[in-house]
């Protein structure tokens, strides 16, 4: 895997942007900004993409070194892999493509598509704001319905933001 190039600046401003559309009925698209780099992922209900993300995301916030998330395709899947880094309450972030459906865990046979630094802190903020729009946009109901049998992940989607009101800057 490529090294994530060190940053000059602090990685508290380093800007996050996270948008979540549900495209059809059991299909998501997700887009991710870290500063200038960008990039498009897309999910199936085959798995529940934002339960993976939040869960991976608060367990870097309540004290794991690493964690994952995986979007499931048909077929592959994408890793999101987070490694804190402590020293400056940043995490890296690594999304990973595998071909292979129905793995557990990123291995050797995974391909890096994205890599960035930045705040664990303003990632999950930049995440709190996406869930919220999606709520807004598609209700519990309609999340239900389009994400085929999925329940909007309201009590995680309720801890992510008990954990961010710890956090004042």
């Amino acid at each position: 895997m490529k090294k994530v190039k060190k940053r000059t600046k602090h990685v508290k401003n380093i800007s996050v942007h996270l948008v979540y559309k549900l495209t059809g009925r059991g299909w998501s698209r997700c887009e991710l900004t870290i500063e200038k780099q960008h990039i498009v992922l897309t999910a199936s209900y085959l798995g529940d993409a934002l339960s993976e993300l939040i869960h991976a995301v608060t367990s870097v916030m309540t004290g794991e070194k690493k964690s994952f998330a995986i979007y499931e395709e048909e077929p592959g899947q994408y890793f999101w892999t987070f490694e804190c880094t402590f020293q400056d309450n940043g995490v890296i972030l690594r999304i990973l493509w595998s071909d292979e459906s129905w793995g557990r865990a990123p291995d050797e046979d995974c391909r890096e598509v994205f890599a960035a630094h930045c705040s664990v802190v303003v990632f999950a903020r930049a995440l709190l704001q996406m869930l919220d729009e999606v709520l807004e946009e598609y209700g519990e109901e309609g999340y239900k319905r389009e994400w085929e049998g999925h329940d909007f992940p309201t009590q995680q989607h309720a801890y992510l933001k008990r954990i961010l009101s710890y956090y004042t800057d």
